[in-house]
C-alpha cells in the first residue's frame, strides 16, 4: 500500500517546469477536446477513504482518480489488482 501512495504522492506532485498544477493524465485520446463525465456510486465507507486520501494529499477527489486511473493505465500490476478487486466487489 506504501508504494501506492508514493506513485499517487509523485502523480499529484508539481511538474519539473515549475507548474503548481498537478500533472494531468497521459491517456487522453487524440482530438477529443472535452471531458466525459461519469456518475459513480459509493458506499459511504469507500466515499470517506476517497475524501480524506484526498484532504491528506491537498487536492481534489477527482484529481486523486485521475490520477489512480493513470496509474491503472500505466502499471499492469496496478490494473491487474484492480481487476480482481473489481471482480470480488459484485455489491457496488
Amino acid at each position: 500500500m506504501s508504494d501506492l501512495k508514493s506513485k499517487l504522492a509523485s502523480q499529484l506532485q508539481p511538474s519539473a517546469a515549475g507548474d503548481d498544477a498537478p500533472k494531468k493524465a497521459a491517456f487522453t485520446k487524440a482530438g477529443r477536446t472535452h471531458p466525459r463525465r461519469i456518475t459513480l456510486d459509493l458506499t459511504e465507507a469507500d466515499y470517506d477513504v476517497l475524501h480524506e486520501a484526498a484532504h491528506e494529499h491537498r487536492t481534489t477527489k477527482a484529481q486523486l482518480l485521475r490520477a489512480l486511473l493513470e496509474l491503472a493505465a500505466t502499471d499492469p500490476k496496478v490494473m491487474a489488482k484492480a481487476a480482481k478487486v473489481a471482480a470480488r466487489s459484485t455489491t457496488r
